[in-house]
């Protein structure tokens, strides 16, 4: 059985604005029309700026390719999180490592946006870190490994191409509403973009 609205508001009081906003604009499209009502009203009661409802409305939304390219150039205009370079467009990639010991084998991908320079710093060293400590593993370690090398060296062309990357625009599709609700607000943009993604 769903809570009803007044279950929902009572669940829902417990929310900062920063974690009702994080629920309303990444996550809008999965929630119920009564939960999202009920947390509009909750936004509304705190007086949250007027920009977060536009990002709830542009989550609910289906995929604008012309928002989506919009957001693209928006977030790759912000300077770099890692080294504040702006000269020069941001990407994404998912940098991906293996690290092994006898028989247990650990790989991840982890998405990160940054300047060319900063990505590539990434890229070569996940590749580094997993040619040292990803082959130990036994039977995972070498393959995880190579598959690691292989992942890192295609992103890294793939940026060469200076056209957004898959994840960049992935990263845009997923976060539609909450790059809308911040786009007159660089600072939060940044901030978003330099938290795990």
């Amino acid at each position: 059985m769903e809570p009803s609205p007044a279950e929902l508001e009572k669940i829902y009081s417990q929310y900062t604005d920063a974690e009702l906003v994080h629920i309303a604009t990444r996550s809008a499209h999965h929630l119920r029309p009564e939960a999202l009502a009920v947390i509009r009203g909750m936004l509304r009661a705190r007086n949250v700026d007027e920009a977060v409802f536009q990002g709830i409305d542009a989550a609910v939304q289906p995929v604008d390719e012309v928002r989506v390219q919009e957001q693209v150039a928006l977030i790759r205009s912000l300077p770099c999180p890692e080294c504040g370079n702006r000269s020069a467009p941001l990407n994404a990639v998912l940098a991906s490592r293996a690290i092994s010991f006898l028989v247990m084998t650990s790989y991840d991908r982890t998405p990160y946006i940054g300047c060319l320079p900063c990505l590539e710093r990434r890229c070569t060293k996940a590749t580094w870190t997993s040619a040292l400590a990803g082959w130990w593993g036994f039977p995972w370690g070498p393959v995880r490994t190579i598959q690691a090398v292989i992942q890192n060296h295609s992103q890294k062309g793939a940026l060469r191409t200076g056209l957004p990357s898959e994840t960049m625009v992935a990263f845009v599709v997923e976060n539609t509403g909450k790059i809308e609700a911040y786009k007159g607000r660089p600072q939060e943009l940044l901030t978003m973009i330099t938290a795990p993604l």
